[in-house]
């Protein structure tokens, strides 16, 4: 039990160092966040407007998801929409 939790610090550690912070994050990329959309809704009169409110492109995989970038801005908007059950927002690495 003690090896398993000197891991788990280990690893928690590791990915503090190389964490980056919020100054870094939005010079990298700009004030945007790389997201994963998966449309939870069919109603495509929704599906339209969140996309124009957002400026999400006009493309769905099979898998019903469309990559995004979304500014700082919008993200609370965003999860909003999650919470109403239109979409889920997925983090997917690069």
């Amino acid at each position: 039990m003690e090896i398993e939790a000197a891991q788990m610090d280990e690893r928690i550690n590791t990915r503090a160092a190389e964490a980056i912070t919020r100054e870094e994050y939005l010079k990298k990329y700009d004030g945007k966040m790389k997201v994963t959309i998966y449309w939870i809704t069919k109603d495509v009169s929704k599906i339209t407007r969140i996309r124009e409110r957002f400026g999400i492109e006009n493309y769905t995989s099979v898998n019903g998801e469309t990559p995004a970038e979304i500014s700082d801005e919008d993200i609370e908007l965003l999860r909003e929409t999650e919470k109403r059950g239109f979409i889920q927002i997925r983090f997917k690495p690069e």
